[in-house]
């Protein structure tokens, strides 16, 4: 039901002037793209001009404009892309600024994208384990409609597979304020795929609007807890079962941490026992 009403309300975006945007997320991660479509009318401009501007906290940082570029999308819109560097930026507003290209140029509308760099080194490092539990705290500001706040990381398609999330979503009544928690933690894969970094950004959509805008992120390193094992031997073949019509026999083995790794939850490729039928005795 959420996903539907998130795609509902994409589709609608937000109306400046006589120019309708169209987009899912007015943020963009350090390394990612933000793609945004125009909704024209009749008696909108016929080309578009796209330039941007930064707006930073104190100063700006030299070589913005090497980190983030804007791109025009065959004339349907503009994609925000960034790159990835090891550069701590702090968090800053990407102002995209929409000219009429038949009138040189003039201003129309300016649009804002906040910008989160995955260099913040006010990160967070946990173990992949059903312990590594994070509360992220959410705080609902005075004067505001019903909205409701979700979890993402918008680099990771495979989120909600690796991360368990509850509540899925905390939800404010119109002009309700106070605080809420979502608790997060990786899920245990018993798959060796190495450390992982994550962006979790905690969004927010509200009754009135169809963009999820940005409410406050946590940047976390996943430690994998998952190592390569070695299976035992085969233990011997269990007595054979007295449950006729389905007697069998079963054996086992287990997967250890080799001798040479100390910490770890070992993994191995294989099944950990083994059955086979045998002959039933009567009773």
């Amino acid at each position: 039901m959420i996903l539907l009403m998130l795609f509902i309300f994409s589709l609608t975006g937000s109306r400046v002037q006589s120019l309708s945007w169209k987009y899912v997320y007015d943020f963009v991660v350090e390394g990612g793209s933000l793609p945004v479509s125009v909704i024209q009318e009749e008696s909108d401009p016929a080309e578009l001009y796209y330039s941007l501007l930064f707006e930073c906290p104190t100063t700006c940082n030299d070589g913005l404009n090497d980190l983030v570029s804007i791109a025009d999308n065959s004339g349907s819109g503009f994609i925000i892309k960034t790159t990835d560097n090891e550069l701590v930026e702090p968090l800053f507003d990407v102002v995209v600024i929409v000219g009429d290209k038949t009138a040189e140029n003039k201003e129309l509308q300016r649009l804002r994208f906040k910008f989160i760099d995955n260099d913040d080194p006010d990160q967070t490092t946990v173990l992949e384990s059903v312990w590594s539990t994070i509360l992220l705290e959410v705080v609902n500001p005075p004067n505001l409609p019903g909205t409701v706040y979700t979890v993402v990381d918008v680099m990771d398609q495979n989120f909600r597979k690796q991360w368990y999330v509850d509540p899925l979503q905390v939800e404010f009544k119109e002009n309700e304020t106070g605080n809420k928690s979502i608790l997060v933690r990786p899920v245990e894969d018993n798959t060796v795929d190495g450390d992982q970094q994550y962006v979790l950004v905690t969004k927010r959509m509200s009754t009135d609007e169809g963009i999820a805008r940005y409410h406050s992120h946590r940047i976390v390193n996943v430690l994998d807890n998952d190592v390569y094992g070695q299976w035992t031997e085969w233990s011997m073949w269990s007595e054979c079962s007295n449950t006729p019509p389905f007697c069998y026999q079963r054996r086992t083995r287990t997967c250890k941490r080799p001798p040479s790794v100390l910490n770890g939850n070992p993994v191995c490729d294989g099944q950990s026992s083994e059955s086979k039928h045998c002959p039933c005795f009567a009773s």
